[in-house]
């Protein structure tokens, strides 16, 4: 047995429904398009702040760095100056000239010394007061020197540089610790620069991952939603096609009795003109025909006019499932005449009773024997057989035809949206699509028993325990 359906397997959602989970589809699409936008501008712009705020960092850090040895290096050169100064002292102009610019270095250590301030935390902060107190010292103790050395007889140098001699070292141990010290905040900031690169570089490929995880979700529940709605309009439009079928069968079906109806008349027209035989016993016998052949037109309106009224939303209700068999076998007769198909239908003596909407049992009915005539239409011995077999939960439709059977390759593709076996323009695949889509909305299965053979498909559907 191979099943096409399992019992309780959930069907196809309806038409209806469909619609509705488009239009819902649809709005989280916007949301969520609208979300992943408002997330990668706010990411964005975090990361452009932080990496601007570390740029800025880094170029302190840089710059208090070549501060510090732009410091010591006008330092060097003061020191440099000053023993330009006891060298060549004797001589008043290269006096002169080389005090002026030992003056004008350590101006130049000044400046640069208080605005590195602004730029310093507390610990360099101590450690440049530190560093002016004693350049400011250190100059008062050249000045001071330099006037012992002229207060001798002759220009004493050594004098000058005995009281002078050390002080340069308290200048150049905080200013080598502030330089010391900027080196390490200059590469702390740099290796912390690089590390934030790497990290908004990560972070950044993580939103454009989840931007295309978004715009993957996106494009994939959009072509869901077109499938569905496809799929949806594809199943209308076969639903359309098969009450196309009905009402070439019902015209076929009414124009037979109205022949009939027009010939009684004409009969009544005669017998009345005449007026000879047995007039009036004839007269009621062809009226009862009339009334039996308007009769089965009614039905067969009747018929026509619930099939044009299939609706999704429609409640269930018990059926009489040898009525309702009626009806089919109305709808079918004529296909199966044209074709000159013998059709022998089963329902048993004990009534049957199921649950559901009478119009979509109909139309699964009329699809599995409308397929079994297409399908041995031009077998040379051609019959279809329809029978109930009663189990303990569920009521069991078997359709059978004088088919060969059909191959298991060809079973597999018979779930496959659109599969047809038929001829071109004859099919559209969607009649079993359409039949698995009401045998598991009802809660039934359909299998095919691969054990006869001859094709026999099986519709199993719950019983209606209360009918």
């Amino acid at each position: 047995m191979y099943e096409l359906v399992k019992a309780g397997e959930q069907g196809q959602r309806p038409v209806s429904q469909a619609r509705r989970r488009e239009r819902v589809v649809m709005r989280a699409l916007s949301l969520l398009i609208a979300i992943v936008c408002l997330a990668a501008i706010a990411v964005g712009s975090i990361l452009g702040t932080i990496e601007s705020e570390g740029h800025q960092r880094l170029l302190q850090s840089s710059k208090f760095q070549q501060t510090s040895t732009e410091i010591m290096m006008h330092f060097r050169w003061m020191v440099q100056s000053w023993k330009n100064v006891l060298l060549r002292g004797h001589e008043s102009a290269d006096l002169d000239h080389y005090w002026q610019e030992l003056l004008d270095h350590h101006a130049s250590t000044l400046e640069p010394a208080r605005a590195l301030r602004q730029l310093s935390d507390p610990e360099q902060g101590k450690l440049i007061d530190e560093y002016l107190a004693n350049q400011e010292n250190l100059l008062k103790a050249y000045t001071d020197a330099l006037k012992l050395a002229q207060g001798s007889s002759s220009f004493d140098y050594r004098l000058a540089d005995q009281a002078v001699r050390g002080l340069d070292r308290n200048v150049l141990i905080p200013l080598d610790k502030l330089i010391d010290g900027a080196r390490l905040r200059e590469q702390r900031e740099y290796d912390n620069h690089f590390s934030r690169i790497q990290r908004i570089q990560w972070v950044s490929l993580i939103v454009f991952l989840i931007f295309l995880m978004g715009l993957w979700a996106v494009f994939t529940l959009w072509a869901r939603s077109a499938v569905a709605k496809e799929e949806a309009l594809e199943i209308q439009n076969s639903k359309l096609q098969i009450l196309g079928r009905i009402s070439a069968n019902i015209i076929h079906e009414i124009k037979n009795p109205m022949t009939v109806i027009d010939g009684r008349c004409q009969m009544i027209e005669t017998l009345i003109e005449n007026q000879n035989g047995q007039p009036f016993l004839l007269i009621r016998d062809n009226l009862k025909s009339i009334f039996k052949m308007n009769e089965r037109i009614i039905k067969l309106i009747q018929s026509i006019s619930r099939h044009s009224h299939v609706s999704d939303n429609m409640p269930r209700a018990p059926i009489n499932f040898t009525a309702l068999m009626d009806e089919v076998e109305l709808i079918v007769r004529s296909r199966f005449i044209e074709y000159g198909i013998p059709l022998t239908i089963h329902t048993g003596s004990v009534p049957v009773h199921i649950q559901g909407r009478d119009v979509e049992i109909s139309q699964m009915l009329v699809n599995l024997l409308l397929n079994a005539a297409d399908a041995i239409q031009k077998s040379p011995n051609r019959w279809v057989k329809f029978e109930i077999v009663n189990q303990q939960d569920f009521v069991e439709f078997q359709v059978h035809d004088s088919g060969p059977g059909i191959p298991r390759a060809t079973l597999k593709k018979l779930s496959t949206h659109s599969f047809t076996t038929k001829e071109v323009g004859k099919g559209t695949g969607q009649g079993l699509a359409i039949t698995r889509k009401i045998i598991a909305e009802h809660g039934g299965y359909l299998s095919y028993d691969d054990t006869l053979p001859h094709t026999c498909f099986i519709v199993g559907l719950p019983k209606d325990h209360k009918g």
